[in-house]
């Protein structure tokens, strides 16, 4: 289910036959953004990681768009991905500064931008990862503690500017993925 995430935000292809729901909503979300119109309203369902990831993909596009969900996901927070995506220049509004709608509005994040993760987390990597490959710009993320490194696995299949030095991840966005079909293993 986590790889299968990445490969929706990213288009990249896969099995789809045996999917869940919060894929499904995720796939549908980033298939409705590449087909981008003002105004964009995509709704995620109860995909909290669909959400977390698409938020970062989506600002460093440099687009507008409201991210939504269903009753459950309205309740978790979302600030720990907003607050280091402002910190490199997003410009993000979230209902009661923590929850979604998470209201998209163009940004320009920085050229170059070091953000240490103060809690081990593969959503909030993954989103500030996807928003520098997005926006074309550099990243380079501090990580004390170790979390999974899904999306630093795909990127690396898929030929992205990306490597490991100790405990830092380093993504230069400015080089285009190569779009492949992704075997995922099931659980």
């Amino acid at each position: 289910k986590s790889i299968a995430q990445r490969c929706a935000v990213l288009g990249l292809d896969f099995d789809k036959s045996i999917i869940g729901e919060d894929i499904k909503n995720t796939l549908s979300a980033a298939k409705a953004f590449a087909d981008y119109k003002r105004d964009l309203v995509l709704n995620l369902g109860n995909s909290g990681t669909g959400m977390r990831l698409l938020t970062g993909f989506i600002t460093g596009s440099g687009k507008e768009c409201t991210l939504i969900g269903d009753e459950s996901l309205s309740k978790r927070p979302m600030d720990r991905i907003a607050e280091p995506l402002k910190g490199w220049g997003a410009d993000i509004e979230l209902r009661e500064h923590k929850f979604s709608p998470i209201k998209i509005n163009p940004s320009n994040l920085q050229e170059q931008f070091i953000y240490e993760l103060k809690i081990p987390s593969a959503q909030i990597k993954s989103s500030l990862l996807l928003a520098a490959l997005s926006s074309k710009t550099k990243i380079e993320i501090i990580e004390n503690i170790p979390s999974r490194d899904h999306t630093e696995r795909v990127l690396e299949e898929c030929e992205a500017d990306i490597r490991r030095e100790g405990n830092r991840i380093i993504l230069d966005g400015k080089k285009d993925i190569v779009k492949k079909y992704i075997d995922i293993p099931g659980d």
